[in-house]
């Protein structure tokens, strides 16, 4: 059975990965996967196991918990979370922390001075900053140690030791600012995220108001209009005109074009008659449908697409900060450290002052300043800099996976073309006028909403051409649009063979992969247009220079085998890495496959259709002119429509996790540097913790340099 659990108390990966594996050792439990995302677990256990017992499993982790019911799932996972806490917590700790700052430079040392400082630094350290101490406790109880617990550890040290000078001392040097500016910035840090979980759980919500509220379901000759909730497979449901498909069923009366770009990508409408399947949130065209429904509003396309979505989110398992992965060593052994160094002194040394002082150096010096600075500088550096190209990053985890990508999955229609189609090509039979036939096509589709008619009405105007007023147009389901124009018949619509002349014309359009109309008039062919979506500009020196870096780069689309071919020709991708005919899931199982091969794979993609795929990769790259479910689940988004922006967010995303990594090998061998020299007592000798704070600023601003260097290249 397939449970649900709400987590609520969750702050870092360290946490929903504890979470998943006291699940995971819960006996009767198969799988645990816990979205940070949407707070969500996902558990797969025998029947035996019930909700109470997770709930239970949960809160003696140290969380909340709560079952959420399957047909609830998707609307859980839909809601997004409020980010005002983070934000008031943000906007209390700077408020605090800013003028704590100018008294630090001034270094004022009446009453009046110290105690607004002391005020000061405790409402940013212990009030804008009580969830994070709160949270190191909590932890602690567990035995436990994450970078709440560094943080909490570094500020307390540095509060405590300048309430302890400022007792002992009549003008003491104290550091409240530096309690006080750790939390400025690590809060900071945990707004973004957590706008980035917002962000992440709107993609969720995107695809829930896709969905259909209501159906018109079928009781013999009566019709009733039910929450599609209440709509169970074998029910019968009425599908109007223009209305969306209220769940996925089978057609057992009615004729009609569905447009089904939400799952596809593709602009062109699906002809559907009696036996063709559809799906929960297409959109209908012209025709009215009796539709057999197949899967109940759980288990939809559209709704599979958003568990896909969101489990994907939940599995993934990009690099981990480094900070992270240490910090259950680091804490506990600078606080060992510590009092080893407290306790040795106070054995050898002449006072026990001067043991709590080389003890407090050792924290001091350690403390996580220039770590916490490490990644976001050079991510808030880097992100400005993709910014003014166009490329907007959501995180530094997107920037470590980005750096580490050897294979980019594209999709075709919106990503590599402009996911519209054009005329290309109009060919007149023998004796016919091109204008004149060019101009009664053109009429029609100016009357008609179907792509392929737009797309002649725009072209006609283009070339200046006076197009007459068309009547009675409509579209026939495989027939294409058919229409008068005075006293003749218009029909454009497949080509079905006809004028021996315009066969190869055809036959060389088909075979560059466009897509071919007929003109007829009055049942005769007068003429064939063909259509095709053109590359995007720059596409294939985009594929060119991903190829110089390194990258292998695959095709991916719904689109058929020859059109594929054929834009992997032109834009320079080989045909063994062209896959046509591709559904959302063959998408996802795709990357899937390639990371079972030990790639490293990012997808670009610009439709709903992309989402799982986006959202199963380790990038997800949403074009700009993309829909608002791949912009949400992307990694990267590119602001601008240019595919070449793909290339820049991969030359700076392998950039800046070279200026963090720099970053960070500072911050560490710095501490490997200066905690010996506290512990032995040598800074004792020239100010002690005095010392150790400004060689703890000197790092934080040796990282910030270094992080600025970035934005030069």
């Amino acid at each position: 059975m397939r449970y649900t659990l709400r987590v609520d108390g969750m702050t870092c990966a360290a946490c929903s990965t504890r979470v998943e594996r006291k699940l995971s050792k819960l006996p009767g439990v198969r799988t645990a996967s816990v979205n940070l995302a949407t707070h969500l677990a996902t558990v797969v256990a025998d029947p035996v196991v019930g909700d109470s017992d997770l709930e239970k499993c949960v809160v003696d982790a140290g969380y909340g918990a709560e079952a959420v019911r399957h047909e609830d799932v998707f609307a859980a996972a839909a809601a997004p979370p409020d980010t005002r806490p983070a934000l008031l917590r943000l906007s209390l700790a700077l408020g605090a922390a800013a003028p704590l700052m100018a008294f630090g430079m001034l270094h004022l040392h009446d009453p009046w001075a110290l105690w607004t400082q002391a005020v000061l630094a405790f409402v940013a350290t212990y009030v804008a900053g009580a969830s994070i101490h709160v949270s190191a406790f909590k932890r602690l109880l567990h035995l436990e140690f994450t970078m709440d617990t560094l943080v909490s550890l570094g500020s307390t040290a540095a509060f405590a030791y300048s309430v302890f000078v400022w007792v002992r001392q009549p003008h003491p040097d104290v550091y409240f600012e530096t309690a006080g500016g750790i939390l400025g910035f690590i809060l900071l840090g945990r707004y973004l995220e957590a706008r980035s979980k917002a962000r992440a759980t709107a993609a969720i919500g995107s695809l829930y108001a896709m969905r259909s509220a209501e159906a018109t379901i079928l009781r013999g000759d009566a019709e009733a209009v039910v929450p599609i909730e209440v709509v169970r497979a074998g029910d019968r449901v009425k599908v109007r005109p223009a209305e969306r498909v209220p769940l996925d069923g089978e057609v057992e009366q009615g004729e009609t074009s569905i447009d089904e770009s939400m799952l596809t990508g593709e602009p062109m409408p699906q002809d559907k008659r009696a036996g063709d399947r559809v799906y929960g949130g297409t959109l209908n065209g012209p025709g009215a449908l009796v539709v057999r429904v197949t899967a109940q509003a759980s288990e939809s396309a559209i709704a599979r697409i958003a568990r896909m979505v969101a489990e994907a989110q939940g599995s993934k398992a990009p690099l981990q900060r480094l900070a992270d992965r240490v910090a259950g060593v680091f804490v506990p052994a600078i606080m060992a450290i510590a009092l080893i160094t407290f306790v040795g002194w106070l054995i050898a040394g002449p006072s026990a002052t001067q043991a709590f002082m080389n003890a407090v150096s050792v924290l001091v010096i350690a403390c996580p300043c220039a770590l916490g600075l490490a990644t976001p500088t050079a991510v808030m550096v880097g992100v400005g800099r993709a910014a003014r190209s166009g490329v907007l990053i959501r995180d530094a985890a997107s920037l470590e996976r980005a750096a580490s990508v050897d294979t980019v999955v594209i999709d075709k229609t919106g990503t590599l073309t402009e996911g519209r189609p054009r005329v290309v090509e109009l060919r007149v039979a023998e004796g016919e006028d091109r204008e004149k036939i060019g101009s009664l096509a053109a009429a029609i589709g100016a009357s008609s909403e179907h792509p392929l008619g737009r797309a002649l009405a725009t072209w006609a105007c283009e070339q200046g051409w006076s197009v007459p007023e068309a009547i009675d147009v409509r579209s026939e389901v495989g027939q294409g649009m058919t229409g008068r124009v005075g006293e003749r018949e218009i029909r454009v619509g497949a080509w079905h063979g006809g004028d021996s002349a315009l066969t190869g014309s055809v036959e060389a359009a088909q075979q560059r992969g466009e897509t071919v109309s007929a003109v007829r008039i009055d049942g005769r062919v007068a003429g064939v247009v063909a259509f095709a979506d053109e590359p995007r500009e720059a596409a294939a020196e985009a594929v060119a220079e991903l190829r110089a870096m390194g990258l292998r780069v695959v095709i991916a689309t719904g689109d058929h085998e020859r059109s594929a071919r054929a834009l992997a020709e032109r834009v320079g991708i080989e045909a063994a890495d062209v896959r046509s005919r591709q559904m959302p899931e063959d998408k996802l199982r795709l990357v899937r496959e390639l990371q079972e091969q030990g790639r490293v794979v990012a997808v670009a993609g610009d439709g709903v259709n992309d989402a799982p795929a986006l959202a199963s990769a380790d990038v997800a790259i949403a074009m700009g002119s993309g829909t608002d479910v791949a912009n949400e689940v992307a990694s990267i988004t590119i602001a601008r429509s240019e595919i070449r922006a793909v290339v820049e967010a991969f030359a700076v995303a392998r950039a800046t996790v070279r200026t963090i990594r720099q970053n960070l090998g500072w911050a560490f061998g710095y501490n490997l540097v200066a905690v010996p020299l506290a512990v032995t007592g040598i800074l004792a000798h020239v100010g002690g913790p005095m010392i150790a704070a400004a060689a703890m600023a000197m790092s934080s601003v040796s990282v910030v340099l270094n992080s600025l260097r970035l934005g030069r290249r």
